[in-house]
């Protein structure tokens, strides 16, 4: 009986997921260029965000998917807003990897950087 819930309960979160983000790819066609430009990041994250929670989604805990349905903004929404908090260490990556990169051009004389 047990299962039977949990497996429910899964499926009503994948629907849910799909759903929004259903909704929302259909709502960007509406979108002009320019807007669609402004939410590349927003885009981005909430297909992955999607990608993420359809393959964990079979791994989660009754209590997890409860709380993931009664997100009151909607999942993908809920999590990409927190995720706006996050501190991201890809800058600082990126950052690192410039630098590298830039100091090895400084090693290089002016005839073999051209």
């Amino acid at each position: 009986m047990r299962q039977k819930i949990q497996e429910e309960l899964k499926q009503e979160v994948i629907k849910k997921i799909y759903q929004e983000f259903t909704d929302y790819r259909s709502n960007l066609r509406n979108e002009s260029s320019s807007n669609l430009i402004a939410e590349a990041y927003k885009i981005e994250t909430f297909s992955s965000l999607y990608e993420v929670l359809m393959e964990k989604s079979t791994q989660l805990s009754d209590v997890a998917l409860l709380n993931l349905l009664n997100m009151g903004t909607g999942i993908l929404e809920g999590l990409y807003e927190k995720w706006l908090g996050v501190k991201d260490s890809s800058y600082d990556e990126l950052e690192n990897y410039v630098e590298h990169e830039l100091d090895e051009l400084e090693g290089y004389g002016l005839s073999e950087a051209v």
